[in-house]
């Protein structure tokens, strides 16, 4: 299972191209959650229908983490990881998991899908 954390209203090509990401999901037979960190179902909307994605978006629930993107995110990756501090890093937005086990956390994961995978096989 691979949890992507989204930024619909970002204009990094890796933000309004979601495409690929359900395409390499598919590829290595991988179950993929679009997580959205924003409410603006305008956004989303325009985005999904542009990439022909037909599967749900979900989003952050801003009552429990709060309305404030990074600290919602991190607190996010804090509860997916099962930790108290995070690593330093710039940003998490890919989880993987395999047979229920995190085995991998970070950024990005879309060119190393493959590669994490194969080393935990």
């Amino acid at each position: 299972m691979w949890l992507h954390v989204w930024r619909p209203f970002c204009n990094a090509a890796s933000c309004q191209f979601i495409a690929p990401y359900r395409a390499k999901a598919e590829e290595h037979d991988v179950k993929l959650f679009l997580i959205s960190e924003t409410y603006d179902f305008k956004s989303i909307d325009t985005i999904i229908k542009r990439a022909d994605y037909g599967y749900p978006v979900f989003v952050v629930n801003n009552n429990y983490y709060g309305s404030k993107i990074d600290k919602s995110g991190k607190q996010f990756a804090k509860e997916i990881m099962n930790t108290d501090k995070l690593p330093k890093k710039k940003s998490y937005s890919d989880f993987l998991f395999k047979n229920g086990k995190l085995i991998y956390a970070g950024y990005p994961l879309l060119d190393s899908l493959a590669i994490i995978l194969k080393q935990n096989d």
